[in-house]
């Protein structure tokens, strides 16, 4: 079984915005496949922290 990763716009922006902000070299393909998933795990942390805010 393969693992494929279906790419959507929004964490497109999301690893755009981590390449630049670390400086990574977009023509390096393996490079731009960290961003890309630390844009996914970036995403996962936020909607995960939004889950457990409590107000009181």
């Amino acid at each position: 079984m393969a693992n494929v990763i279906i790419k959507n716009e929004e964490m497109e922006r999301t690893a755009d915005k981590i390449m630049e902000q670390y400086g990574v070299d977009k023509n390096d393909s393996s490079m731009r496949e960290a961003a890309y998933a630390t844009a996914c795990l970036q995403e996962e942390a936020i909607k995960e922290a939004e889950k457990r805010r409590i107000y009181r």
